[in-house]
């Protein structure tokens, strides 16, 4: 099986080699911004969401500590009259309770989402790492056959015979196709 080739333009070929060129930039810069990405993302949710919950916890545990203090104190004083009402005291601690208990629920929630966060951000950094592979190797590689082509292009447009300018009829073309049949 004999296959052919008609190239309309060595210049077009040029063009596709520097877009390649181009490809291969753009998407190494892309698989770049995307690791700066992942590793972002992966730090807030293994290490900055920790730390906030864990401060935010320590921070709810300790209100709720005073507040419950502060609701013994009031509970505390002698006297059925001059005993103040416990009521809103009663309410901040149990706000509190409901505080601490959620600032722990989003801390273990950080700890299963690390792990799940860092093995998909091991599967992004592959497909990152194979997108670079692509940059460096194949479009590389596409890039440089190219560049061998234009070459040889253009080293057998200086040796071939001009082309025959473009015909204007079917009759025309069937002779140009078949000299006995004139």
């Amino acid at each position: 099986m004999t296959s052919s080739s008609h190239v309309q333009s060595i210049a077009d070929l040029a063009q596709l080699r520097v877009a390649t060129l181009e490809l291969a930039s753009d998407l190494h810069l892309l698989a770049y911004d995307l690791k700066i990405e992942i590793q972002r993302a992966t730090d807030w949710v293994t290490t900055e969401a920790p730390r906030y919950w864990r401060g935010e916890l320590q921070r709810a545990e300790r209100e709720f500590r005073e507040a419950q203090d502060a609701l013994a104190a009031m509970q505390a004083t002698v006297g059925g009259r001059d005993k103040p009402a416990a009521t809103e005291a009663k309410k901040r601690v149990a706000i509190l309770r409901q505080r601490v208990q959620m600032c722990a629920e989003k801390l273990r929630d950080c700890k299963g989402a690390a792990f799940e966060v860092s093995r998909a951000a091991a599967g992004l950094f592959t497909c990152a790492a194979g997108i670079e592979g692509l940059c460096e190797s194949d479009l590389s590689l596409a890039s440089a056959r190219l560049e061998r082509w234009i070459l040889a292009l253009h080293r057998y447009s200086e040796t071939a015979p001009p082309a025959p300018p473009p015909s204007s009829s079917p009759a025309i073309d069937s002779l140009a196709q078949d000299p006995d049949r004139s």
